[in-house]
C-alpha cells in the first residue's frame, strides 16, 4: 500500500513514471547485439560517421528477401514474386543448397499466392495424383468472352452467336459451349458474345449448365447448394452474391469451377496429366500446339500478335447452329468416347 502511495504522489508531482529507454530505429551500435532481436534488429556501419561519437553504425531494418536468396523454408522468401524455397543441385564446388525463386509447376503450395502468377502453373489446387495441393495450370474464360490458355496467354475469342464451340476436347472428356449475342448497350458497332450454356461429357456422364441457373446431370435436374457423387464426376454447387459456383471433379483427371452469372464463366480448368497427352479445342490450343488445327487463319491473337486459335471458325464448331444442350453429344466435332 505504501509503494502504491508512492507512486500516485510521484505522478502527481512529475507526471508520468518514466519507462525504461527502448531501442529504435535509428540508434547508434557497434554490433547486432546493441540492437533489438526483432524490428530493426542489423547494425548498419555508416562510413563517414563522426569520430567523436562512441558507434559506428546505426540499428535498421534486415534488409527485405529477394530472388536468389539462401532460405531454410518459403516464409523466408518474399511475399511475391521468388516465393518458392527451392534446393538446388549441388555443382562442382559448390555443396547443396536452397533458394528463394519462382514456384514451379507442381510444387507443393498453399494458396494460389504461392504460385508465380504470370508463370503457366499459376493455381494452387488439389493434385490427386500426388495427394497434395501444388501449382498447375489452368485455362479460364470469362464474361464476353476473355480466354486465358493453359500456357497463361490471354486472348479474346468472340466466335458466333448461336454456335456450338468445343473448347476442350480430349479422347475421353469434352468442354462444349453454345455462344449467344452481347450488346448490353445497344451498339449497333459491337457484336460481342457469352457463353449461354456449358456441357462437359466424360465416359457415359453428362453434365450441362445454363447461366439461368439450371444444371441437368444425365437429363435430371440438380439444385443449388448441394453434392453428389457420379460414375465419373463428384459434383458440388454453392449459391453465392454473384450467382451460383459449380465444382467438379472429374477422376483423377480434371477438376473444374464454373460460375453461372446470367452467363457461363469458367473460373479455372486443370488438367492433371503432363503435356504429352493431347488437348484440342478453342481453349485446349497451346497446351500442345503440335496436335492442333494448322492454318495461315488465325480466330484470336495475343497482344503481342502471337496467334492462340488457328484455323477457321468451322474448326472448333458443330455442324448444328442452334439447339437443346443434350444434343451437343450427337454434333460433337471430336465425339468423346465412353469409358
Amino acid at each position: 500500500m505504501a509503494y502504491l502511495k508512492f507512486l500516485l504522489l510521484s505522478v502527481v508531482l512529475f507526471g508520468a513514471v518514466p519507462a525504461a529507454k527502448a531501442v529504435v530505429c535509428g540508434q547508434g551500435c557497434n554490433t547486432p547485439d546493441d540492437c533489438p532481436t526483432n524490428g530493426c534488429s542489423v547494425c548498419m556501419l555508416q562510413l563517414g560517421r563522426k569520430r567523436d561519437t562512441q558507434y559506428t553504425g546505426i540499428c535498421v531494418l534486415p534488409p527485405a528477401p529477394q530472388c536468389g536468396d539462401m532460405c531454410e523454408s518459403n516464409d523466408d522468401c518474399p511475399e511475391s514474386g521468388c516465393t518458392a524455397c527451392v534446393g538446388q543441385a549441388p555443382t562442382q564446388g559448390t555443396a547443396a543448397q536452397r533458394i528463394c525463386q519462382q514456384p514451379t509447376c507442381n510444387q507443393q503450395c498453399h494458396q494460389d499466392s504461392d504460385c508465380n502468377p504470370s508463370g503457366e502453373c499459376r493455381v494452387c489446387a488439389f493434385n490427386p495424383l500426388q495427394g497434395h495441393l501444388t501449382c498447375q495450370p489452368t485455362g479460364s474464360v470469362r464474361d464476353d468472352p476473355h480466354f486465358v490458355g493453359f500456357n497463361g496467354k490471354q486472348f479474346e475469342f468472340v466466335g458466333e452467336p448461336h454456335k456450338i464451340f468445343a473448347l476442350i476436347s480430349e479422347p475421353q472428356l469434352e468442354l462444349l459451349s453454345e455462344f449467344a449475342p452481347w450488346n448490353p448497350l445497344k451498339n449497333r458497332a459491337f457484336n460481342g458474345t457469352v457463353m449461354s450454356s456449358l456441357a462437359l461429357s466424360h465416359c457415359d456422364d453428362k453434365l450441362v449448365m445454363y447461366g439461368n441457373r439450371t444444371i441437368l446431370m444425365n437429363g435430371n435436374a440438380i439444385l443449388a447448394d448441394t453434392s453428389a457423387e457420379f460414375d465419373s464426376m463428384d459434383i458440388a454447387t454453392f449459391t453465392g452474391p454473384s450467382g451460383v459456383t459449380v465444382k467438379v471433379s472429374v477422376g483423377e483427371r480434371w477438376t473444374f469451377e464454373f460460375q453461372m452469372v446470367g452467363w457461363m464463366n469458367i473460373v479455372r480448368s486443370v488438367p492433371h496429366f503432363d503435356r504429352s497427352q493431347e488437348i484440342r479445342g478453342v481453349l485446349g490450343y497451346g497446351w500442345n500446339n503440335s496436335t492442333h488445327v494448322e492454318s495461315s487463319d488465325c480466330l484470336a491473337k495475343t497482344k503481342s500478335g502471337e496467334c492462340t486459335v488457328p484455323g477457321k471458325i468451322s474448326d472448333y464448331t458443330t455442324n448444328r447452329s442452334t439447339g437443346v444442350a443434350h444434343a451437343v453429344w450427337k454434333h460433337s466435332i471430336f465425339n468423346a468416347s465412353s469409358c
